[in-house]
């Protein structure tokens, strides 16, 4: 019966591609959360313009989740302005999937977890001149933890 599934296949385009459908949805998404809310919002304009400007890597799902996250932050405000969404900043020199504070570590192979998390381990520990306790504070971490992963780094 499962074969039934797979015969029609339809391709679309990311949300990036498709820039003149991400107003059409924000409000069709928005006007479910005034349902839902028994209230009345809009966009203000420079809401619209970061909406339409962000290049969407989540896709439809992203679009959804910033729109009820400013509907959410905007709270008892009429207009979802741009830091109710919270868009993560875009910068044009960098490549989609870095940041200007990222950090960006190459192979020349597919890693294993054990070989990002050395290189990472590696390029903190450069970073904070061996400061374990920066390290703990950079990874998230207690510095008991970051002692223990340090002492497996250096038992390879």
């Amino acid at each position: 019966m499962f074969y039934l599934l797979s015969s029609l296949k339809i391709q679309v385009l990311p949300l990036r591609a498709r820039k003149s459908d991400v107003m059409p949805l924000a409000k069709h998404f928005l006007q479910g959360r005034n349902f839902h809310r028994g209230i009345d919002k809009s966009f203000a304009p420079e809401t619209i313009e970061s909406l339409t400007e962000y290049d969407w890597p989540g896709n439809v799902r992203e679009l959804r989740n910033a729109i009820e996250r400013g509907v959410i932050m905007s709270a008892g405000a009429d207009t979802v302005l741009p830091e109710h969404i919270a868009l993560p900043s875009q910068s044009s020199g960098l490549p989609s999937n870095a940041t200007e504070s990222g950090v960006n570590l190459r192979f020349d192979h597919q890693p294993t977890l054990d070989e990002i998390r050395d290189t990472y381990l590696r390029l903190l520990l450069d970073k904070y001149a061996g400061n374990r306790k920066q390290v703990a504070e950079a990874l998230g971490v207690s510095e008991r933890n970051t002692y223990r992963m340090l002492k497996k780094l250096d038992g390879k």
